[in-house]
This record gives structure tokens, sequence and C-alpha cells, in this order.
């Protein structure tokens, strides 16, 4: 019945949006009505980015206030005086690309990742074998020792049992004593 909504479809009217008196608007109208908390109407204003949109939104505010002629909030003048003393981004694309669409600014840690992860299993030795050689399991698959291996756990394992090892000694003296 309806036609699925992609991503391109998101950024499209992301593109149309900002900048637009629609968006003008909204700032407007949640700047009022949330008493100049700049968190709240950026959470309510549709595509907006702290990051990307505060120096707009302050400037949309304040031109605002100036033509109805009000003071601005004491909340607005707190965050407009830190907004101001920050290097605004490039309008045009602020506005254009609205810093990218966050499917875009996750695809490239996406792909970051998924190649580390392939370059990892390309070279070297695999997690498993790493394992198995650091713990002396045979990587090849081949499940009994050579005789020179089992030789010398055999003696490692006559050697322990007849010294009884360092428990052994001790519950030796424990009963000794």
């Amino acid at each position: 019945m309806y036609k699925e909504v992609t991503e391109q479809d998101l950024d499209d009217f992301e593109a149309k949006y900002r900048g637009s008196e629609e968006e003008k608007a909204d700032v407007l109208k949640y700047y009022d009505q949330f008493s100049g908390d700049m968190d709240k109407v950026f959470a309510w204003v549709m595509c907006s980015d702290p990051g990307h949109d505060a120096h707009r939104f302050a400037d949309i505010i304040a031109d605002g206030l100036r033509t109805s002629g009000e003071a601005p909030s004491k909340k607005f003048a707190a965050w407009e005086k830190k907004v101001r003393r920050r290097k605004a981004p490039d309008l045009a694309t602020s506005v254009a690309k609205g810093g990218g669409s966050k499917k875009e600014k996750t695809k490239g840690n996406t792909s970051d990742l998924v190649a580390l992860i392939r370059s990892k299993r390309s070279g070297g030795p695999s997690f498993i074998d790493a394992l198995a050689s650091k713990y002396g399991v045979n990587p090849s698959g081949d499940p009994e020792p050579s005789e020179e291996e089992f030789a010398a756990a055999a003696a490692r394992h006559r050697d322990r049992a007849a010294g009884q090892g360092f428990r052994g000694a001790a519950k030796k003296r424990q009963k000794a004593g």
C-alpha cells in the first residue's frame, strides 16, 4: 500500500528540510515551548545535530528575537555564549549535507572493521591455532604425540609421582608435625 522508505528518501528529506522555512519555524516554536532549553530544542527539531546546527540555530533564534523584540531567555543566553566561542562549521556543507547521514558516518567505521577482520583471517595463524600452540596442543590435528613427546611426558609424570610435587611434600610435613 505504501512505498518503502529508503535511506535515499531520508537523505533527500533531510536535504530539503535543513535551512527551510519549516525548519526555522520549528526551531522558533520549540525555543518558545521549552523556554530556551536548547537540549530539548535539538531533541525535538527533526534532522538536527548540535555539532553542525548550533550556530545556525543560534542565528535563527537571535533573528527571531530581534524581530519580535523579546529578550533571550537565560538558558538560551548561556548556551549561545558557549556556542559563539566555538568555531562555526562550514555553513554550505552543514546545511546541504547535514554532516552526512548516520549511515554514511558509520559506513566508514563498518568497512574499516570488516577490512580488519578479513586481514586477521587471511594473514597468520587463526585464533584457535594460536591457542593450540600456546597450550602445547598439536594444531595439525594428529591426536597422538610423537614417541619423543610421549617419553618426555612419561618421565615428567614419574618424577612428579616420585617426589609427589609441592602439595605432596606439604601434606607429609603436616602429618609429621
